[in-house]
């Protein structure tokens, strides 16, 4: 059933006759040599390759096993091929490999520090954006703590919040902090962040972080204005 899903030919169409006169479009592909090597006593797997049948116009993809077939006393009396489409898989590891190069390119290029860390902060991934506005190279932060852009003083604080979003998988977390950069310079970040299990099963954090910098100082500017007013009025007793 398998052989005609494949080939689209029947089995009364294929029993008794040779194999490379029926499989012809495999010629194409050079898979005919996977066969004699099996007849030589070579087991064999052969690449993933496209295949396109004259018969039926199927077209797609298979991968094939080739083994030799021994009698009772070892002696090669013919060869054994299993073959299996693999159209439907090769088009999802297409699509997904399309998926991941496309998820690549934003997360490489855009504007925004992208943090990806795991349930003890080490750093799995930062995008070069994100790197280069804390003052490192990408190389510099993987594998490092992620503790390392921030002051000791608010470790603790860094540790309470991966923890509040591996309590919570797949709930979006938001907060305000302060991070260091390489020169020792601070900024101010608002941290939007989920937790997530990938298919290793480990879970991991992903963090996107929004320089606020100079709203911080906007707010502070404004709160000391308030002050000195207020301070001026009780002051004049205006």
């Amino acid at each position: 059933l398998a052989m005609e899903c494949i080939s689209g030919l029947r089995r009364e169409d294929v029993i008794g006759k040779r194999a490379f006169d029926i499989f012809s479009f495999m010629e194409e592909t050079g898979e005919f040599r996977y066969f004699l090597e099996a007849l030589s006593g070579k087991s064999i797997v052969g690449e993933n390759r496209p295949f396109a049948v004259p018969q039926t116009g199927r077209a797609g993809f298979f991968e094939g096993y080739y083994s030799p077939l021994k009698n009772e006393v070892g002696e090669i009396i013919g060869g054994v091929g299993v073959i299996r489409d693999i159209t439907e898989r090769k088009r999802t590891e297409d699509a997904l490999r399309a998926s991941e190069e496309q998820w690549k390119a934003v997360f490489e290029n855009n504007p925004t520090m992208y943090f990806m860390v795991d349930a003890a902060g080490v750093v799995l991934s930062v995008n070069p954006f994100g790197a280069e506005q804390l003052g490192y190279t990408v190389a510099d932060l993987i594998g490092e703590s992620v503790f390392k852009v921030f002051a000791e003083h608010d470790w603790d604080t860094v540790r309470e919040t991966i923890k509040r979003c591996l309590d919570r998988l797949g709930q979006v977390q938001t907060w305000e902090i302060r991070k260091v950069r390489r020169d020792g310079s601070v900024i101010w970040v608002r941290e939007t962040a989920k937790a997530m299990r990938r298919t290793d099963a480990a879970p991991v954090v992903l963090i996107a972080c929004e320089d606020i910098t100079m709203r911080k100082r906007t707010e502070a500017d404004l709160r000391e204005s308030e002050r000195r007013y207020r301070h001026t009025f009780h002051a004049t007793g205006v």
